[in-house]
Formats: C-alpha cells, structure tokens, sequence
C-alpha cells in the first residue's frame, strides 16, 4: 500500500511539471511504465467534467477506477468503458471530492452523492446503479463495506439540500 500511495504522491507531482506523463512506480519492483494523458474536453454522457483546482489524467491499465491526489485525478477509461455513464460521473465526482475533503472515503461518496443530485448528472435512477455496483465491495482500511458506503450516498443524496455550493465551488462538473 505504501508503494502505491508513494506513487500516486510523485504521479501528481509529475502531473503539474508535464501534460503527458510516462514514470516508472517509487517502488521499481516492475519493468513496466505507467503512462497518461490529459483530455483537452473530458466528457462522459455530455457532461464536461472538470474539478476546480485538479487536473483529469486517464491512465489506461492503471488497475483502480480512479485515485486521487491533491491537484490530480486519475481515471482508468478502460475499467470506467463498461460501466453506466451515472457510475462514471460518480467515480470522478468522488476522486473530485477528495480534492475538497482529503482522504475521508465517506465524506467523498457523499459529497459526490449531493453535487450529483444537485447539479443533476445523478437521479435515483443512477443512484440505484451507483449502488448495484459499489454493494459488493468488501470494507478496507480506507473505505466501507458496500452496503454501508451505499447507505451514506442515499442518505447525502436525500440531504443534498444542505450542499452549500460556495463550499465546494461553483460546480465541480459543467
């Protein structure tokens, strides 16, 4: 866990020196190179997604959904390819949301959950496919089981009244 988190810490340093990224992991215990690319317009389903202060790298065969790191986000378009669009957009919106809360998983799913309904990329029907997929993760060190992490989104989606847009910025996806 150390290597990937050392990893991800010098990734998104590299981002901020260079638009297209090719570096070995800080633990050089493979040959391989992880190369991204940043998209000019990153879409998915017609909503331009963009997080205030971050800069969007896909990272094909990068092995996670997504990650985050303060200033980045990085996103595999080959694990994201099969998923619905809702699913999508709430992967991204919760690496963007560790941009706003560090690495509390939970406060990310639900800020995720409330900017969603808020700016209306998530509905319940996309609520239900968020958690059809997320249900059958079992709990980590850093995250929640599942069905608890789909809990928390219900419950933020059902309160996104009390999302205060000057908190997390105008609006993390245009």
């Amino acid at each position: 866990m150390r290597g990937l988190l050392g990893f991800l810490c010098l990734f998104g340093v590299a981002m901020l020196l260079t638009p297209v990224v090719a570096l070995a992991p800080a633990k050089a215990q493979s040959e391989e190179t992880i190369v991204g690319y940043i998209p000019e317009n990153f879409t998915i389903d017609g909503w331009r997604l963009r997080c205030r202060g971050a800069q969007t790298v896909l990272v094909p065969d990068f092995g996670h959904f997504g990650a985050a790191v303060p200033g980045t986000i990085l996103l595999d378009p080959d694990r994201l390819a099969d998923l619905p669009a809702s699913v999508q957009i709430f992967i991204f919106g919760h690496e963007c949301a560790h941009q706003f809360v560090g690495a509390n998983e939970p406060a990310a799913d639900c800020l995720s959950a409330m900017v969603g309904r808020r700016e209306g990329w998530l509905d319940r029907t996309g609520l239900e496919e968020v958690c059809r997929f997320i249900r059958p993760f079992r709990a980590t060190s850093v995250h929640p089981s599942g069905p608890e992490r789909c809990r928390i989104i219900r419950s933020c989606f059902a309160e996104v009244r009390l999302l205060d847009r000057e908190t997390v910025g105008r609006s993390t996806i245009r």
